[in-house]
């Protein structure tokens, strides 16, 4: 939109950035506003990026660090996330789902570990065994099968309170 002084101005809430970058003098946002069509259509979001020109190449990348920041919350800078996709829960539709949500990850600078499970129980193997601290965070692709299959794992190990409170 334009203020009365002629100037464009452009607004990104923070509730839906999920990235930010310095790319030379210039700050680019990533976020994923919520959109509603109509109210009989269902809400959905869409990936863009508003890219903002600062002063410098040291002053954009100081509000990219302080954005970044803000937007974080816990995760831990540049410790991937694991994901695990069930490939024939629902319509068999695991695999296109986390290539339909990876350009989300990508934008946010989360690092993946993606895992492609290969039979009941996989997800749960895979979670007994982890090294919690080369994690920030398990995101299931599936049903609520592979769900409940992670969580007894979680809730199974002898260190639960431990890995419950750093994931």
């Amino acid at each position: 939109s334009q203020s009365r002084s002629g100037t464009i101005v452009k607004i990104v809430s923070v509730a839906d950035a999920i990235g930010v970058q310095a790319d030379g003098d210039t700050l680019v946002v990533h976020s994923a506003p919520l959109r509603k069509r109509s109210p009989f259509s269902a809400a959905s979001r869409k990936l863009k990026g508003d890219r903002f020109m600062c002063a410098s190449g040291a002053q954009a990348q100081s509000w990219a660090d302080a954005l970044r920041k803000s937007i974080a919350g816990n995760g831990k800078p540049g410790v991937s996330w694991l994901v695990l996709v069930n490939p024939v829960s629902g319509k068999r539709r695991g695999a296109k789902v986390l290539v339909d949500c990876r350009p989300y990850f990508e934008a946010a600078g989360v690092p993946l570990r993606e895992v492609i499970t290969t039979h009941a129980g996989h997800a749960g193997e895979i979670v007994a065994s982890l090294d919690v601290s080369s994690v920030s965070a398990v995101v299931c692709v599936g049903g609520d099968g592979i769900v409940h299959e992670v969580v007894n794992a979680l809730m199974a190990r002898a260190d639960a309170a431990r890995v419950a409170a750093s994931l």
